[in-house]
């Protein structure tokens, strides 16, 4: 069964899950090109198998992202660790949480709301490598309070910053890539220093294995190959409005597991038993 693209799958016991995985992972080992062998497979669990993939920031209405992260300076972390500060503080933003390991996915799916279906996105995405460039560009964005062009925007960026300035060769390259984050978003994983580094200033995000979707906004101009061109500067950000895009939530590649009800306790109980519990993902 589809939903938009995206594969539909429903389990009947806990191993059947384990194979689901299994055929993903065996699938995109199995390909030629580079281009698949890099994705890296992501988990998220939700309780109630009706909700749709939304960051905090969108299942609060009356929010305002600049709001709620105007207290914390980008300055002074990587992207991870920036994110993972807001998240850890209980931000509503545009953020979305992941894991690398479905068990502790598997965990958050069946935690809560015993007597309802649930469901285990499984995502196979490149991740982006957590740097200072990409840390400023994304906060900035959540501080945007009104409308404004993307090439105002990259111009603002450009002038602040001397770090853009070396990264890309001038306001239309930057207005280029600033579309690519604000159409599709991205996933960004640690690197090993900076999972270390998690153990002490943050084992809550340590523990989860996690991993973090940045969502994009909308544009005036639907960011379609119109909005990809030379005139893609000229489009409007809509800086209220982050937008989980297609590609995380309707994809041929994506699968959304369906974990009926009465499986819950059954999950939960394997999980604790190996380790996996409310004590350690939630740990202070």
């Amino acid at each position: 069964m589809l939903l938009g693209n995206t594969v539909v799958r429903e389990i009947n016991d806990l191993n059947e899950l384990y194979e689901i995985e299994k055929e993903k992972r065996e699938y995109f080992k199995s390909q030629e090109t580079d281009l698949y062998k890099r994705n890296v497979l992501f988990f998220r669990g939700q309780s109630d198998y009706l909700w749709e993939l939304e960051p905090g920031i969108k299942r609060e209405n009356n929010l305002n992202e600049w709001e709620e992260l105007q207290d914390f300076n980008p300055n002074e972390y990587t992207l991870f660790n920036y994110i993972a500060k807001c998240q850890h503080y209980g931000k509503k933003t545009r953020f979305l949480d992941f894991s690398t390991d479905m068990d502790i996915a598997l965990f958050f799916a069946c935690n809560e709301k015993e007597d309802t279906d649930a469901s285990l996105y499984m995502c196979p995405y490149m991740p982006r490598k957590s740097c200072w460039s990409d840390t400023i560009i994304i906060s900035e964005l959540s501080l945007l309070r009104n409308e404004i062009t993307v090439g105002d925007f990259a111009d603002q960026l450009y002038m602040k910053y001397s770090d853009l300035r070396n990264r890309f060769i001038d306001i239309n390259d930057l207005s280029r890539q600033l579309v690519s984050w604000l159409g599709h978003g991205f996933i960004v994983l640690p690197d090993a220093k900076e999972y270390e580094e998690m153990k002490v200033d943050n084992p809550r995000i340590y523990n989860q294995k996690g991993a973090f979707f940045i969502c994009g906004n909308k544009t005036q101009q639907p960011l379609d190959s119109w909005g990809s061109t030379f005139y893609a500067e000229y489009n409007i950000i809509l800086p209220e409005v982050c937008d989980v895009p297609d590609t995380l939530q309707e994809d041929i590649f994506v699968t959304k597991v369906k974990i009926p009800s009465f499986l819950k306790r059954n999950i939960l109980d394997c999980l604790i038993a190996k380790g996996i519990n409310k004590e350690y993902l939630l740990v202070t």
